[in-house]
Protein backbone atom coordinates (compact mmCIF):
# COMPACT_ATOMS: atom_id res chain seq x y z
CA UNK A 1 0.00 0.00 0.00
CA UNK A 2 1.56 3.46 -0.85
CA UNK A 3 2.42 6.01 2.06
CA UNK A 4 0.79 9.16 1.17
CA UNK A 5 0.62 12.51 3.17
CA UNK A 6 -2.45 14.53 3.61
CA UNK A 7 -3.64 16.82 1.05
CA UNK A 8 -1.29 20.16 1.03
CA UNK A 9 -4.34 21.78 -0.37
CA UNK A 10 -6.09 21.61 3.43
CA UNK A 11 -5.00 22.52 6.59
CA UNK A 12 -3.13 20.62 8.67
CA UNK A 13 -5.21 20.10 11.19
CA UNK A 14 -7.71 18.22 8.31
CA UNK A 15 -9.54 15.79 9.46
CA UNK A 16 -10.83 12.53 8.07
CA UNK A 17 -13.82 11.59 8.69
CA UNK A 18 -14.66 7.51 8.88
CA UNK A 19 -15.52 7.15 5.45
CA UNK A 20 -12.83 9.44 4.21
CA UNK A 21 -10.53 7.28 5.86
CA UNK A 22 -11.53 3.99 4.52
CA UNK A 23 -11.10 4.99 1.36
CA UNK A 24 -7.82 6.82 1.89
CA UNK A 25 -6.64 3.38 2.95
CA UNK A 26 -8.59 1.25 0.13
CA UNK A 27 -10.71 -0.84 3.10
CA UNK A 28 -14.03 -0.98 3.75
CA UNK A 29 -15.92 1.62 6.37
CA UNK A 30 -16.54 -1.65 8.81
CA UNK A 31 -12.66 -1.99 8.81
CA UNK A 32 -11.94 1.04 10.29
CA UNK A 33 -14.96 0.84 12.25
CA UNK A 34 -13.11 -2.36 14.31
CA UNK A 35 -9.56 -0.70 14.63
CA UNK A 36 -11.33 2.38 15.87
CA UNK A 37 -13.20 -0.09 18.80
CA UNK A 38 -9.63 -2.47 18.78
CA UNK A 39 -7.35 0.31 19.56
CA UNK A 40 -5.96 -0.22 16.81
CA UNK A 41 -5.62 3.66 15.17
CA UNK A 42 -5.24 6.80 16.71
CA UNK A 43 -9.04 8.21 16.38
CA UNK A 44 -10.80 11.22 18.54
CA UNK A 45 -14.33 11.53 19.02
CA UNK A 46 -15.85 14.93 17.76
CA UNK A 47 -19.81 15.56 18.15
CA UNK A 48 -20.49 12.17 18.25
CA UNK A 49 -19.08 11.12 15.48
CA UNK A 50 -15.19 9.67 14.77
CA UNK A 51 -12.55 11.49 13.16
CA UNK A 52 -8.75 10.96 12.18
CA UNK A 53 -5.91 13.35 12.16
CA UNK A 54 -4.30 13.40 8.92
CA UNK A 55 -1.01 13.47 9.80
CA UNK A 56 -1.47 11.52 12.47
CA UNK A 57 -2.35 8.56 10.47
CA UNK A 58 0.61 9.60 7.97
CA UNK A 59 2.70 9.01 10.69
CA UNK A 60 1.17 5.61 11.98
CA UNK A 61 0.34 4.55 8.62
CA UNK A 62 4.50 4.98 7.63
CA UNK A 63 5.49 3.30 11.15
CA UNK A 64 2.80 0.20 10.56
CA UNK A 65 4.94 -0.18 7.13
CA UNK A 66 7.74 -0.14 8.35
CA UNK A 67 7.78 -1.82 11.16
CA UNK A 68 5.43 -5.16 8.75
CA UNK A 69 7.62 -4.53 5.50
CA UNK A 70 4.06 -5.54 3.76
CA UNK A 71 1.49 -3.98 1.54
CA UNK A 72 -1.47 -5.78 3.94
CA UNK A 73 -3.08 -3.76 6.03
CA UNK A 74 -4.44 -6.31 7.82
CA UNK A 75 -1.01 -8.11 8.22
CA UNK A 76 0.50 -4.29 9.38
CA UNK A 77 -2.42 -4.73 12.44
CA UNK A 78 -1.21 -7.83 13.24
CA UNK A 79 2.49 -6.61 14.15
CA UNK A 80 1.16 -3.59 16.53
CA UNK A 81 1.99 -4.46 19.87
CA UNK A 82 -0.11 -4.29 22.90
CA UNK A 83 0.93 -1.33 25.70
CA UNK A 84 1.17 -1.73 29.07
CA UNK A 85 -2.04 -0.93 31.56
CA UNK A 86 -2.62 2.82 32.24
CA UNK A 87 -1.87 1.78 36.49
CA UNK A 88 1.71 1.11 35.31
CA UNK A 89 2.51 4.58 33.34
CA UNK A 90 0.46 6.85 35.75
CA UNK A 91 1.42 7.95 39.16
CA UNK A 92 0.62 10.49 41.59
CA UNK A 93 2.98 12.57 41.24
CA UNK A 94 3.11 13.13 37.45
CA UNK A 95 -0.29 14.69 38.27
CA UNK A 96 -0.84 18.39 38.55
CA UNK A 97 -4.01 19.83 39.71
CA UNK A 98 -5.14 23.59 40.25
CA UNK A 99 -3.45 24.31 36.74
CA UNK A 100 -4.05 28.26 36.13
CA UNK A 101 -5.98 29.22 32.58
CA UNK A 102 -2.66 30.72 30.56
CA UNK A 103 -0.54 30.33 27.34
CA UNK A 104 0.10 26.83 25.83
CA UNK A 105 3.81 27.25 27.30
CA UNK A 106 2.34 28.06 31.24
CA UNK A 107 -0.14 25.03 30.86
CA UNK A 108 2.76 23.07 29.70
CA UNK A 109 5.19 23.89 32.14
CA UNK A 110 3.91 22.64 35.35
CA UNK A 111 3.32 19.25 33.60
CA UNK A 112 6.99 18.76 32.16
CA UNK A 113 8.34 19.63 35.26
CA UNK A 114 6.97 16.32 37.06
CA UNK A 115 8.64 14.26 34.13
CA UNK A 116 11.78 16.09 35.30
CA UNK A 117 11.20 15.55 38.88
CA UNK A 118 10.92 11.88 38.25
CA UNK A 119 13.84 11.99 36.05
CA UNK A 120 11.83 11.02 32.70
CA UNK A 121 13.09 13.86 31.01
CA UNK A 122 16.34 15.43 31.56
CA UNK A 123 16.25 18.61 29.46
CA UNK A 124 13.02 20.85 30.33
CA UNK A 125 13.53 23.59 28.11
CA UNK A 126 14.33 21.50 24.96
CA UNK A 127 11.29 19.03 25.64
CA UNK A 128 8.79 22.01 26.02
CA UNK A 129 10.04 23.77 22.81
CA UNK A 130 9.64 20.26 21.19
CA UNK A 131 6.00 20.10 22.59
CA UNK A 132 5.47 23.53 21.48
CA UNK A 133 6.45 23.01 18.17
CA UNK A 134 4.05 20.02 17.70
CA UNK A 135 1.30 22.48 18.67
CA UNK A 136 2.72 25.15 16.16
CA UNK A 137 1.41 22.15 13.12
CA UNK A 138 -1.76 21.51 14.39
CA UNK A 139 -3.56 21.84 17.83
CA UNK A 140 -2.89 18.50 19.73
CA UNK A 141 -6.90 19.99 21.61
CA UNK A 142 -9.13 17.89 20.11
CA UNK A 143 -12.11 18.93 21.78
CA UNK A 144 -14.55 17.62 24.32
CA UNK A 145 -12.10 19.42 27.09
CA UNK A 146 -9.31 17.17 26.21
CA UNK A 147 -5.73 17.70 24.76
CA UNK A 148 -3.13 15.05 24.38
CA UNK A 149 0.41 17.73 24.08
CA UNK A 150 3.26 15.11 22.61
CA UNK A 151 6.41 15.43 20.60
CA UNK A 152 6.31 14.91 17.34
CA UNK A 153 9.13 12.45 17.06
CA UNK A 154 8.91 10.52 19.91
CA UNK A 155 12.45 8.45 19.27
CA UNK A 156 14.60 11.89 19.14
CA UNK A 157 13.64 12.75 22.76
CA UNK A 158 15.63 11.36 25.82
CA UNK A 159 13.22 9.52 27.71
CA UNK A 160 14.00 6.88 30.14
CA UNK A 161 10.61 5.11 30.14
CA UNK A 162 7.31 4.96 28.68
CA UNK A 163 4.83 7.18 31.28
CA UNK A 164 1.73 9.72 30.83
CA UNK A 165 2.14 13.11 32.85
CA UNK A 166 -1.69 15.26 33.40
CA UNK A 167 -2.49 17.93 34.21
CA UNK A 168 -5.59 19.69 34.87
CA UNK A 169 -7.03 23.06 34.67
CA UNK A 170 -10.52 23.24 36.45
CA UNK A 171 -11.44 26.26 34.74
CA UNK A 172 -10.59 26.01 31.62
CA UNK A 173 -8.45 27.61 28.85
CA UNK A 174 -7.96 28.32 25.51
CA UNK A 175 -5.85 25.47 23.74
CA UNK A 176 -7.35 26.14 20.17
CA UNK A 177 -9.36 23.11 20.53
CA UNK A 178 -11.03 21.52 17.48
CA UNK A 179 -13.98 22.10 18.70
CA UNK A 180 -13.35 25.90 19.93
CA UNK A 181 -14.30 25.06 23.62
CA UNK A 182 -11.88 25.15 26.54
CA UNK A 183 -9.64 22.86 27.47
CA UNK A 184 -9.75 21.18 30.78
CA UNK A 185 -7.53 18.26 30.47
CA UNK A 186 -4.04 17.44 29.27
CA UNK A 187 -2.53 14.48 29.07
CA UNK A 188 1.23 14.22 27.77
CA UNK A 189 2.18 10.82 26.52
CA UNK A 190 5.77 10.33 26.79
CA UNK A 191 7.62 7.88 25.02
CA UNK A 192 10.70 7.35 23.06
CA UNK A 193 9.09 4.82 20.76
CA UNK A 194 6.79 5.84 17.79
CA UNK A 195 4.70 2.69 17.73
CA UNK A 196 3.77 2.50 21.88
CA UNK A 197 3.32 6.92 21.58
CA UNK A 198 0.74 6.30 18.76
CA UNK A 199 -1.29 3.48 20.48
CA UNK A 200 -1.31 5.68 23.78
CA UNK A 201 -2.85 8.38 21.88
CA UNK A 202 -5.25 6.10 20.61
CA UNK A 203 -6.24 4.29 24.10
CA UNK A 204 -6.24 7.47 25.81
CA UNK A 205 -8.60 8.96 22.83
CA UNK A 206 -10.94 6.54 23.78
CA UNK A 207 -10.39 6.20 27.21
CA UNK A 208 -11.49 10.03 27.36
CA UNK A 209 -14.54 9.45 25.24
CA UNK A 210 -16.33 8.27 28.25
CA UNK A 211 -18.25 11.36 29.33
CA UNK A 212 -18.02 11.00 33.33
CA UNK A 213 -14.07 11.38 32.48
CA UNK A 214 -13.59 14.89 32.31
CA UNK A 215 -16.24 16.41 34.92
CA UNK A 216 -14.77 14.26 37.33
CA UNK A 217 -11.11 15.23 36.98
CA UNK A 218 -12.16 18.64 36.62
CA UNK A 219 -13.65 18.09 40.54
CA UNK A 220 -11.04 16.19 41.89
CA UNK A 221 -9.17 17.32 44.71
CA UNK A 222 -6.73 14.78 44.68
CA UNK A 223 -3.92 13.54 42.21
CA UNK A 224 -4.75 9.84 43.76
CA UNK A 225 -8.30 10.33 43.03
CA UNK A 226 -7.11 11.21 39.55
CA UNK A 227 -5.46 7.74 39.42
CA UNK A 228 -8.09 6.03 40.69
CA UNK A 229 -10.72 7.33 38.59
CA UNK A 230 -8.23 6.78 35.17
CA UNK A 231 -7.48 3.11 36.35
CA UNK A 232 -11.25 2.36 36.72
CA UNK A 233 -12.21 4.05 33.30
CA UNK A 234 -9.33 2.38 31.71
CA UNK A 235 -10.94 -1.22 33.21
CA UNK A 236 -13.91 -0.51 32.03
CA UNK A 237 -13.12 0.80 28.59
CA UNK A 238 -11.18 -3.11 28.43
CA UNK A 239 -14.13 -4.68 29.78
CA UNK A 240 -16.53 -3.02 26.95
CA UNK A 241 -14.36 -4.82 24.36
Amino acid sequence: MPISRPNTDKPASALFTLEELATHLKVSPRTIQRMVQAEEIPAIKIGGQWRFLQNVIADWLAIRTQLSGKDSLTQMIATAPKIVPLSRLITPERIVLGIAPGSKRDVLAPIVDTLVNSGIVEDREAYIQRLLAREEMVTTAVGAGVAFPHVREPEQTAVVRPCIAIGICPDGTDFQSLDDEPTYVFTICCSASEVVHLRLLAKLSLLFRQQHVVPAMRAAVDSRDVMRLLIKADSDLTASF
